[in-house]
């Protein structure tokens, strides 16, 4: 299921305000309140394993859904 008409792929995230998806042009996940961005993260993965998150959000309450988003798809 895809909540934008952008070609989404991966999980989607429904919490009481916020849906997260994965875009599948750029593979960030964003936090959707109704039509509204209200948050993107992206992920660097290290030449050592690990996976460093890049925040672009404007609201405090998308940081946890977008974190739990990505640990539960990686």
């Amino acid at each position: 299921m895809c909540l934008r008409d952008e070609g989404c792929y991966g999980h989607v995230v429904a919490t009481d305000e916020l849906h997260i998806a994965r875009e599948g042009a750029t593979g960030a996940w964003r936090a959707f309140d109704g039509d509204t961005v209200a948050g993107e993260v992206g992920v660097w993965h290290r030449p050592d394993g690990r996976h460093q998150l890049f925040f672009d959000t404007w609201r405090a309450d998308v940081y946890l859904p977008l974190t739990l988003a990505v640990a539960r798809d990686l």
